[in-house]
């Protein structure tokens, strides 16, 4: 074997090594980047190569390094490969060099890539597909970027894609926020998890109520999760033709039994939006039992007594809460 030849193959199994190694992984894409081109078939069969152990810092250490030598048809046949792994360990892994792969191929318009990367945000859930098709504004992937607000992983990715395409999404949102899965009455969390993400984008945005299709507050007021009600009685009360505000205010104080924390605070600012609606409400204080009233209100009211300078002694409220 010619010196040359020999110097370049220790070369490239020192690189390999260190990219096993993962105290020495940044040095190993550096190492495998100066091999050049022919370190590409090994990069490959370590990439296509599933871990037992789950760890996917060498996988992705490669796909780095295969990005850089420009080997993107490696990363496209690796993430068009069925990948069926029984082992739920090595199946995670393998997964998270999927998510890798796909945000290396971020700046490619690769026409086989929107197939592919839709495919893989439907059936897995995968965050950098979902980035993918949000940065390429495939409009036509909006159903799965929706879909996968209800997962904890994929969400924070999906929330960004929305945030960007907010023309084409928002009628989308809004459908999504009054379609509970399978239906209102045995709904799943994952469903609810997908419907408060969606008005949470719908509020972060800043939809206006009026571009809700008819009728949709109204159901989603009466929705059985606390924090939907709330958010769509927020809307309610801010919309332009809102009906009997007092009595949706009067709602939106009863909401604060069984809302979320984060929601107490959002209804709170709503009711600071209302300021004359709200001092009123202070006052009528007086016909609510205190020892009926859960410390949620007690907070919020004493807070908004504050705010809009309702003196303690003008509410029983706040004498009752001190």
């Amino acid at each position: 074997m010619p010196p040359d030849l020999r110097a370049d193959r220790s070369a490239l199994e020192r690189a390999l090594a260190d990219l096993r190694a993962l105290a020495r992984t940044d040095r190993g894409v550096l190492a495998a980047i100066a091999c050049g081109p022919v370190a590409v078939p090994a990069l490959r069969t370590m990439l296509f190569a599933p871990e037992p152990s789950g760890l996917s810092a060498p996988r992705c250490a490669a796909v780095e390094a295969l990005a850089a030598l420009g080997a993107e048809d490696v990363l496209i046949d690796f993430l068009a490969a069925p990948h069926r792994i029984a082992d739920p360990v090595a199946r995670v892994g393998t997964e998270s060099v999927l998510d890798c792969a796909a945000r290396a191929l971020m700046q490619s318009d690769d026409p086989r890539l929107p197939a592919l990367l839709r495919h893989l945000a439907e059936t897995r859930l995968l965050p950098g597909a979902i980035e993918w098709l949000g940065a390429h504004r495939r409009a036509e992937a909006l159903p799965c970027v929706i879909r996968a607000l209800g997962d904890d992983v994929a969400r924070p990715s999906a929330i960004t894609v929305l945030h960007s395409l907010t023309d084409v999404a928002t009628p989308a949102l809004w459908r999504a926020a009054a379609d509970p899965a399978p239906d209102r009455d045995n709904e799943t969390d994952t469903s609810r998890r997908r419907r408060r993400a969606a008005l949470a984008v719908l509020r972060d945005i800043g939809a206006e109520p009026g571009a809700a299709p008819a009728g949709t507050l109204e159901y989603l007021a009466d929705d059985g999760d606390p924090d939907i009600a709330a958010a769509a009685l927020c809307w309610q009360l801010d919309s332009h033709g809102a009906t009997d505000r007092p009595a949706l205010a009067r709602r939106l104080i009863a909401a604060l039994d069984r809302a979320d924390i984060l929601v107490c605070y959002d209804i709170e600012a709503c009711l600071m939006r209302h300021a004359g609606l709200a001092r009123s409400l202070l006052k009528e204080a007086e016909t609510v039992a205190p020892a009926q009233e859960t410390q949620a209100r007690h907070r919020v009211f004493d807070r908004l007594a504050a705010r809009l300078g309702v003196l303690p002694d003008e509410t029983p409220l706040g004498a009752g809460s001190r």
